[in-house]
């Protein structure tokens, strides 16, 4: 069962903003902010008697699995949220597993837009026949390959969507393999940035059948889960956010762009700026030190005050600008970026002069005196 989230339009006003997916138990989950939702397994009931066990073995599972897809931004995750099964045979005995996730998030935040589309897809797999020990491997496997994928990086860009997909797809291949001769379940839709921003979250249910696994005429519930879009913030370099109506607006919370970029710039560092991770193995500021462009305009722009210095310090700054934006990071970031490498470089006064008067210089440089 799946409702339909609440919807939102206070945020369509803005432009450009990051946020984070987050799969997590529904309120009505017992145990506390991210616990796994309860499950009450009677197993009494499904304890089979040795003579069954002895003539007929069996053994099934069931997977519930949620996909993640922002088509625009060529992300595509898949987060195992549940794993039920029973063996039963004359080897084993009884051998049950319950797997209960959790609050899940995608790594870092990414760049949206309100109306960008965001595909939700649920996958709910039964089985026969598969080891119950196989079941706790593969999907064990599965999340540690997810919680590896880029740790500790501010933002999904360019480098990093590559190596989180690749961790997805070898997710899916795990479990895939396990649930090849199986029935499946598939429900998608995709909603807008804006409408999954709603004081409603996407919410959804599932359960395991109430005896025969061919048999779907019957369900026994095990969890509630929900689906939302952390709250937008203007920029990666800032815990600052935006407000939703009727909250309070404080130095952590503003309500437009025009507030966000007076509240991102308070004490913010240009050097921690610029060692801001990208990728797992790389910072911004070793990425725009590793373009060509760069190592040809950066010793220019130190030299006296000439015609080329102007040049260099007009091209680095367009160069720099343009290369955050095919990350993509938002407009805002961009020039906190190229601040930060304007700050960070020891300009001579002359030099610092010329900055101030490029086109392409003099809004990163106004953003903080």
């Amino acid at each position: 069962m799946v409702s339909a989230p609440g919807g939102e339009e206070h945020y369509r006003q803005l432009k450009n903003f990051y946020v984070r997916l987050l799969v997590e138990p529904a309120p009505e989950s017992a145990g506390g902010p991210g616990a796994a939702p309860p499950m009450i397994r009677d197993y009494e009931h499904e304890r089979r008697d040795i003579l069954k066990r002895l003539v007929w073995g069996r053994s099934w599972s069931v997977n519930l699995s949620v996909e993640l897809k922002v088509p625009s931004r060529n992300l595509d995750l898949k987060l195992p949220l549940m794993v039920w099964s029973h063996g039963s045979n004359a080897t084993v005995g009884e051998v049950w597993l319950t797997e209960l996730s959790g609050s899940r998030l995608m790594n870092g935040h990414f760049l949206v837009s309100p109306d960008m589309a965001i595909q939700i897809g649920l996958v709910h797999t039964q089985a026969s026949e598969v080891s119950t020990e196989a079941i706790r491997t593969a999907v064990n496997a599965a999340r540690t390959i997810l919680e590896i994928a880029d740790p500790g990086v501010k933002a999904i860009t360019i480098l990093s969507d590559q190596k989180l997909n690749s961790a997805s797809s070898a997710v899916d291949r795990t479990i895939g393999q396990l649930f090849s001769s199986s029935l499946e379940e598939r429900l998608t839709n995709s909603y807008t940035v804006s409408r999954l921003l709603g004081n409603e979250p996407l919410t959804f249910e599932s359960g395991v059948p109430g005896d025969e696994w061919r048999d779907g005429s019957s369900y026994r519930r095990v969890g509630t889960w929900s689906i939302r879009l952390s709250t937008p913030k203007p920029s990666i370099f800032s815990n600052v956010e935006y407000c939703g109506d009727g909250e309070h607006q404080d130095r952590s919370c503003v309500a437009d762009e025009a507030a966000a970029t007076l509240a991102v710039m308070q004490n913010l560092d240009p050097f921690a700026v610029l060692a801001t991770k990208v990728a797992a193995e790389k910072s911004i500021g070793e990425y725009l030190s590793e373009a060509p462009w760069y190592k040809t305009l950066f010793p220019l722009i130190k030299k006296a005050a000439d015609l080329n210095q102007r040049d260099a310090l007009g091209g680095m700054c367009a160069a720099t600008l343009e290369e955050m934006a095919k990350l993509p990071l938002s407009p805002l970031d961009g020039k906190i970026v190229l601040w930060a490498v304007l700050k960070t470089s020891a300009l001579t006064p002359d030099a610092a002069d010329e900055a101030a008067s490029r086109d392409e210089c003099k809004e990163a440089l106004a953003l903080h005196p």
